[in-house]
């Protein structure tokens, strides 16, 4: 499974982790954006991609993170992959963490 594939899957049956973590992380860079020197401020077009990205890296670490509990073999299984997802919990957990979220 790949960082796509994860997404997707998180998208279809968590869609609420993905839109979450992108609501905190866009109003993150929105506070940010605002404590900008007026001359210094990104457009909201360029703060929206920033919040993108760290979705991104969100998704990222969540992949190296399950890819680290497979073996090298199973990787390539995209069985293996959503029986680790379950077997972690990891849905459960994201829900848990996302709530929690707070950037700073």
């Amino acid at each position: 499974m790949n960082k796509k594939d994860l997404q997707a899957y998180l998208n279809t049956h968590a869609p609420n982790i993905c839109k979450s973590f992108l609501d905190k992380a866009l109003n993150f860079q929105q506070e940010k954006n605002k404590a900008r020197s007026v001359s210094k401020r990104w457009s909201e077009k360029k703060v929206q991609k920033s919040a993108e990205r760290m979705l991104e890296q969100f998704i990222e670490a969540i992949h190296a993170k399950v890819a680290s509990a497979l073996s090298t073999n199973s990787r390539k299984s995209e069985i293996a992959w959503r029986n680790k997802i379950e077997e972690i919990e990891l849905i459960d957990n994201l829900s848990d963490m996302i709530g929690e979220l707070e950037f700073e």
